[in-house]
């Protein structure tokens, strides 16, 4: 069996991420709403006044999956939370156990 790779997403990650954020548009045909760019996601997890995270998962060298969070807080209960925007795993490897590793 394989062995996979969690690291906190870097900006080398970023055509490795918009490419599984495809393949994810497409997974969930939704496609035609596909408009996220380099620059976009490098601004809103990388740049200044950044709004998320990400969490990149690889076999070998190969980008198989990501997850994109934020986070939130509920004002009712005082408590601090995180959104979890995406979790995609590439279909070939899923049933694997990787998404749990999340």
């Amino acid at each position: 069996m394989s062995e996979f790779r969690i690291e906190n997403a870097a900006e080398k990650d970023i055509p490795q991420i918009i490419a599984l954020i495809r393949e994810f548009a497409e997974y969930e045909n939704l496609l035609d709403f596909f408009e996220v760019t380099e620059e976009s996601l490098n601004a809103a997890l990388f740049g200044e006044t950044k709004v998320a995270e990400a969490i990149i998962v690889f076999e070998n060298e190969a980008a198989i999956g990501y997850a994109i969070f934020y986070p939130n807080f509920a004002s009712f209960r005082g408590q601090r939370g995180l959104y979890l925007e995406d979790i995609f795993i590439k279909p070939e490897f899923r049933g694997r156990g990787v998404g749990a590793r999340f």
